[in-house]
C-alpha cells in the first residue's frame, strides 16, 4: 500500500511540469498571432512635448480662434542698460528704440517683435546677441498665445482663455474639454479638436457694434451672427448642438421676418433696418425695394 501511494506522490512534479509547458507553448502561439500585440510596449515613454490648442472656425473654415505663437526677447538685463537691449530689440521690430525702453523701464519684460524668424534669421539673431555683448540681457523666445482675428467682434461668442491656455469664458469654456489637447506617448505634438460653428465671420464683423442682444437665422435656422452677451444656449445653437429657434426663444428674443428666409431674433424692431444693411452688404439678400 505504501509502495502505491509513494508512486503517486513521485508523478505529481512531473504532471506540474507537464501543465506549464503546455501554458508556455500556448502563450507562445497566441503571442505569435498577435493576441497579446495590440498595445505595444515602451522601453522608455515620452509625453508629447508641445501641446497645441483645437481651433474655433466659422462656417466657411475662416479662424475665430487659433494658437500661434508671439517671437520676441525675454528682457533678463544683467549687465547692460535698459537703452541698449531697446536699441537692439528695435533692429528686430517696427516699434521704436524709444518706445521699447520706456516699455522696459516700466517693467516689461518680453517684447514681441513683427518678424517669423526663420532657422536662419534666428542664428542671425543669436550671433548678433554675441556681438554686442547682450546674450546675458536678451533671450530670444516664442510664447504659445490665443489669438483672435475678429477680435472683440467675436469675444462674445468665442470667449477667451486664461494664459495657460485654459477655456474662461464663451465657447472656449463650454468645449474646454474638447478643445483642449490631451498628452500622449504616441505622437511629439498633441492637438485638441477643432470646434466649427455657424457663424458667417463677415456678417459677425457687421452686427458685432449692436447695442443689445440680436441674431441673424439662415434660411436653414442656423445663427449666422450674433451680438449681446450669449448665454449657453445659444452658443451651443451657434455649435449646432442646439435648436437655434429654442435658443432665441428662451431669450425672449423675438422673430422679424426678413427677405429670402431669413428671420432677425431681437429685443426690439429697432435693429431690423442694421440687420438689413448687414445682410445686403454682404450679399445674403437684394437691397429692398422702396
Amino acid at each position: 500500500m505504501e509502495e502505491n501511494g509513494n508512486k503517486g506522490i513521485g508523478s505529481l512534479p512531473i504532471i506540474i511540469l507537464l501543465i506549464s509547458a503546455l501554458l508556455s507553448a500556448a502563450c507562445a502561439i497566441l503571442g505569435a498571432a498577435g493576441i497579446f500585440s495590440n498595445h505595444p510596449v515602451y522601453n522608455d515613454p515620452e509625453l508629447s512635448v508641445s501641446l497645441v490648442r483645437g481651433n474655433i472656425l466659422d462656417r466657411n473654415g475662416n479662424y475665430l480662434a487659433i494658437q500661434a505663437p508671439d517671437y520676441g526677447f525675454y528682457i533678463t538685463m544683467n549687465d547692460s542698460s535698459a537703452s541698449e537691449c531697446a536699441a537692439f530689440i528695435s533692429m528686430w521690430t517696427e516699434e521704436n528704440a524709444i518706445s521699447i525702453e520706456e516699455k522696459i523701464r516700466n517693467g516689461k519684460i518680453f517684447i514681441p517683435i513683427t518678424i517669423i524668424p526663420s532657422s536662419d534669421e534666428r542664428a542671425a539673431i543669436y550671433k548678433a546677441l554675441d556681438e554686442y555683448g547682450l546674450s546675458d540681457d536678451l533671450d530670444p523666445v516664442s510664447i504659445e498665445k490665443r489669438k483672435y482675428p475678429l477680435g472683440y467682434h467675436a469675444y462674445n461668442i468665442t470667449g477667451r482663455t486664461n494664459s495657460r491656455l485654459e477655456g474662461i469664458s464663451g465657447i472656449e469654456f463650454i468645449y474646454d474639454e474638447e478643445l483642449s489637447p490631451v498628452p500622449s506617448i504616441y505622437s511629439v505634438i498633441a492637438t485638441g479638436s477643432d470646434i466649427t460653428t455657424t457663424i458667417d465671420s463677415l456678417l459677425q464683423y457687421r452686427i458685432s457694434s449692436f447695442d443689445g442682444k440680436a441674431a441673424i437665422l439662415s434660411p436653414d435656422n442656423e445663427i449666422l451672427a450674433y451680438s449681446g452677451s450669449a448665454e449657453n444656449e445659444t452658443l451651443m445653437a451657434i455649435c449646432g448642438e442646439y435648436s437655434a429657434v429654442d435658443a432665441m426663444a428662451e431669450e425672449r428674443l423675438s422673430p422679424i421676418p426678413l427677405e429670402g428666409g431669413y428671420v432677425l431674433y431681437a429685443e426690439d424692431e429697432s435693429y431690423a433696418p442694421y440687420a438689413i444693411e448687414a445682410l445686403v452688404e454682404e450679399g445674403f439678400i437684394e437691397k429692398p425695394e422702396l
